[in-house]
């Protein structure tokens, strides 16, 4: 799919670049063959590499299914001769550590366990002499102060499978936190006045 963060630079970004290498920027919109144009940066010690649009890549981060891993796979297969994916990931985090912080949280150790069920289904194969696909959905669990993860699957997102989901997640940390946060899990969403797994959560944590 073509990729925003690789978007012509024209304009100033090539009369930047005519200077460095003494050309008119139309000989350098001629020298990249209509290609993507792309800051380039000297660092201390290091020869210039073609560096991506940080702000887009951290807007591209926000789509489902997209990671540092995937873009990084886009920036170098359009630039060989760029960053590997540890100093592409490490420049990112560095670029990300200079945004202004909106809202800190800080979670005690064994305090919040975070729970929802993840976006897609898996599809299993519960025949294999008839082919019989079945969707298994993806429950996940994370410990807020170290974001240690667990991820079972079950059949359905219905109380049964949540229950079921709680429960494997208890038995793979050792333990109960303090709280349980459901990220607006339809199960755990109050409907009509009643919430079962409110009752049962409050049993859990006590």
């Amino acid at each position: 799919r073509p990729c925003p963060i690789y978007g012509a630079r024209h304009g100033r970004a090539l009369r930047a670049l005519a200077i460095v290498v003494a050309g008119s920027a139309r000989d350098q919109r001629r020298g990249f063959g209509g290609t993507s144009v792309w800051r380039l940066r000297r660092e201390a010690g290091r020869r210039k590499l073609p560096e991506p649009d940080w702000s887009v890549v951290a807007r591209e981060l926000k789509r489902r299914h997209v990671t540092l891993q995937v873009l990084w796979e886009e920036y170098y297969a359009a630039h060989p001769d760029g960053y590997r994916y540890s100093r592409f990931c490490d420049l990112f985090r560095r670029w990300e550590g200079r945004l202004p912080l909106v809202m800190r949280q800080n979670h005690a150790g064994g305090e919040k366990l975070f729970l929802d069920y993840a976006g897609d289904t898996v599809p299993v194969v519960v025949n294999r002499r008839t082919g019989e696909v079945r969707a298994a959905h993806i429950f996940v669990a994370a410990m807020g102060g170290s974001s240690l993860s667990f991820a079972p699957a079950t059949w359905t997102e219905q109380f049964p499978g949540w229950i079921e989901g709680n429960n494997a997640a208890f038995a793979f940390f050792g333990g109960v936190p303090q709280l349980l946060v459901p990220d607006n899990a339809k199960v755990a969403v109050i409907a009509n006045g009643q919430c079962r797994w409110c009752a049962w959560s409050s049993h859990r944590t006590r």
